[in-house]
Formats: C-alpha cells, structure tokens, sequence
C-alpha cells in the first residue's frame, strides 16, 4: 500500500511516496547505509536564499500562532526545494502534521497527514542520520499512536517496533515496551498473522530490557513494576499459558536440546508465572537452570515441587541445597522446619527432631521448632511405652511438655500435663516427684517426674 504525503493543503496537494514503514530484514547495520551524514547545526539554503528565509520565518511564526494550514504552505515549499536546510523543517514538520491530522475527520486525509508526520523521522535520518536509533524509537511509538485502531496498519506497527528493538538493543525507550507488547498481541489475535510463540518472544525481549534498566538504575523502579505489570497481564490475556502449551511449545523442544539454558529458563519463568508446574518438564528445567545459576530460590522451588510429589528424600536433600545458599538465619531455620515436616510424615522421628534442633541453633525464636520435638514426643508414647511402668511410660509426655514450656504454648502444656502420671501412681511405682528420669527409646532424654494432681 502507498502512503500517502501532504506537503500543502488539501487532495490537489497530496503526492506519493513510498510506505513509511522499514524492512525489518534490513540489518542494524544497514540502517544508517543511506544517511548522507549533513551537519545538523550547519544551515544550507538554496540558490533562492531569500525565499527560504522567508518560508522558513513565516511557517515557524504561525506554528507558534497554532496556524497549522498556514505553517504546512510554508513548511512545503521547504521540503521541496530546501530538503537538506536544517533538522527543524523536520522537527516542525512532524508536529505540524500531527496536529493537522489530529484535527480532521477525514480518515484518508488523517492518514495522508499521519504519513507525513512520519515522512519527516524518515527524511531526518536520511539527511542527518540516526546512529542510535533514537529517532526510529520515536517515530515506531507514533506509527502505534496514529494506526493502532487500523487492523492493516499492524503489520507495519509490528515489523517497525522489531527493527526498532534491535537497533537500539537496551536502549529501546521504556515507554515503547507496551505498545509493542499490545501491537504483538493484536498482531497474533485476532489478526492471527504471528505464533504465539512470536508474541513469549517479544515478551521475553521486552522484559529482558527492563530488568536490564532497573539493574543499571536507568529506570525508576516504580515505573518498571508498572511497565512489567502491564506486560504480564497483556501476555496472560493472549496466551492461556497452562500445563498442555507449555509442554507442546517448550518441552517437546527442551527434550531435543536438555542443555538449552535460555530454554529451561522459559519453561520455569511460564510454569512459575502461570501456575502451570505440573508440566512434564518443571522439575528437569528447573534443575538446569539451578546447574547455570544457583540460588537458594531455585533450590527452594524444586525442593517445593519433589514435595508436593511426595518424592520426601529428594526434597530433603533440595532443601539442603537451598540452606546452603542462604545467608539468613530466619530463612534457614524456616527450611529446618520444612525438613523436620518431611521427616515427621516419614515416621522419622529422630531425623525430624535433629532438623528442628538445627533450625533452634539458627532462630532461638522460632518457636516451631520446639513445639515439633514436644508434638514428636507426644506421639511416641504408644510406639516407646514397655508396658512395664507407667511412670516410665509417660515420661515422655513430661519430656514433651518442656518443650512446650520453651515455646511458651500453653494449650500444649496443658494437653501434655494432663497425661503426666498420678501421685497415686508415682507413689505406686516406688518413684517420687522431682526424681529425675531418663526416658529412653529414640528420645534419651533426663526428665524430672511431675503429678499431674
């Protein structure tokens, strides 16, 4: 299609050129091939150098005076006979076509100005060159802004932007990170020309800049949440990311390459962000990326999902990964915790209490921990009792309830209390209040023997 320019006013002004938008084949660096490299701060006036001072005076007075008609008439003369004059009959032009454009309803006429306006980013890199891509960064986010309503201007909005972003790399304007993100959505439905996997690329690309950004302090942290957020929710909205396409689109591939990192990534990243970790390949790109990088995060997330697959040894064994990571002592005793759980639901008894003991000496106040040894007591009694003498028997009870005490619950203590022997019964058995007792089984532990009247 032919994109139309209006250089003065009206359809007996109109003239064609060629399609604003660029070839994204095009290499980043064949970008600049055809910049003449003019001196932007140098002035080139024609052979009729009056005429141009005068077009030049007039169109900047009535641009100034909001007469945008007027301005056009002057400013077209310019572009015709004094296209190298200097960057601001381009500047200017830009805004007076915008605002001419703005102002119609005309649709064709709308889109003639829009044209020019866009037009004038092109001739400005052409004479004066665009070494950074700054002015195609600009002019992709108002090729969105004027056409993104138009359903055949996205393949334009589209290709554009890409060129754009790998022009400019992480320089790419954060403020272009949405509507590029909305020009791949609306591109992939329902215009339908795109794979959904083109749209997790640019997704990816976009996010990547970002993150890139706020690691170098080049963007404010509250915009990049909101940016980031944006991103998200248009992603989600596009794509139902759940556990069937992510094991088409990214497992079936991460089967034929189990090394591919950038990959492994992905699946994680997807699987995480969509509650999707059922996939068939979660755990084994979780790993690889674990392998490339390891966090305690990581290590924690596949100690989470071995769990949650009651697979108890390698959780155990992830968590430990995850502790030995970690420099926080809250955070360890936490995963202590997580631990003594494992071993508890294991029968483990012995194995739960060392972790809980663990989990004591790096967070004194993690009060979970000694109401884990005192319920593993409680428990043990039938397991451990002889059968032989009572007192002995529920000693452990007595055990369990100084654990109780150190974690100041006081339920549990009298739950525990409730189940110490009877006076009666200590003085049956030949045994006194405050003799000491070592309970034995797995617990070994010295109790003094308490009534509980």
């Amino acid at each position: 299609m032919k994109a139309k320019f209006i250089f003065g006013l009206g359809l007996a002004g109109l003239l064609a050129f060629s399609a604003n938008g660029q070839d994204t084949a095009d290499s980043t660096a064949a970008y600049n091939s055809d910049c003449l490299g003019l001196d932007p701060k140098e002035w080139r006036y024609p052979e009729d150098k009056n005429t141009a001072t005068e077009k030049n005076a007039y169109y900047t007075d009535m641009l100034k005076a909001e007469n945008y008609e007027e301005a056009a008439k002057a400013l077209g003369w310019l572009l015709e006979n004094a296209p190298d004059l200097n960057p601001s009959i381009y500047i200017n032009g830009f805004k007076i076509y915008e605002a001419l454009g703005d102002a119609t309803e005309d649709e064709e006429v709308k889109y003639a100005y829009y044209d020019s306006a866009l037009w004038c980013y092109d001739q400005r890199a052409h004479f004066f060159c665009d070494e950074n891509g700054e002015l195609l960064d600009r002019k992709s986010f108002y090729n969105f802004k004027f056409y993104y309503r138009d359903p055949e201007k996205y393949e334009s909005i589209y290709n554009m932007y890409w060129q754009a972003l790998e022009v400019r790399g992480v320089n790419f304007n954060s403020f272009n990170t949405v509507p590029f993100m909305t020009a791949a959505v609306r591109y992939y439905d329902p215009i339908g020309k795109i794979e959904a996997t083109d749209v997790l690329d640019v997704y990816d690309k976009l996010t990547e800049i970002l993150e890139t950004k706020l690691q170098n302090n080049a963007l404010d942290a509250e915009k990049g949440e909101e940016y980031q957020g944006k991103l998200d929710g248009l992603l989600a909205g596009a794509i139902p990311m759940d556990v069937a396409f992510i094991e088409e689109n990214f497992c079936t591939k991460l089967a034929e390459d189990p090394t591919n990192v950038s990959l492994a990534k992905k699946v994680v990243a997807y699987s995480l962000s969509n509650k999707a970790t059922e996939n068939a390949c979660f755990i084994e790109a979780a790993k690889l990326v674990y392998h490339s990088d390891p966090t305690d995060a990581m290590a924690r997330t596949i100690a989470d999902k071995h769990l949650a697959l009651d697979q108890f040894d390698s959780a155990v064994a992830w968590y430990e990964n995850a502790i030995a990571l970690m420099e926080d002592n809250v955070r360890k005793s936490e995963i202590y915790y997580s631990i003594a759980n494992i071993h508890r639901t294991k029968g483990s008894y012995s194995s739960a209490r060392s972790a809980s003991l663990k989990g004591i000496e790096e967070d004194p106040t993690n009060t979970n921990h000694y109401i884990m040894i005192g319920d593993l007591y409680q428990a043990s009694f039938q397991s451990c009792k002889k059968g032989q003498n009572i007192v002995h028997d529920r000693a452990v009870f007595i055990a369990a309830y100084n654990w109780y005490r150190k974690a100041g619950n006081s339920e549990r203590m009298a739950q525990a209390k409730a189940q110490f022997p009877s006076t009666e019964e200590i003085f049956q058995y030949n045994m006194a209040e405050g003799q000491n007792y070592t309970v034995g089984c797995w617990i070994n532990e010295t109790v003094s023997i308490q009534a509980r009247n």
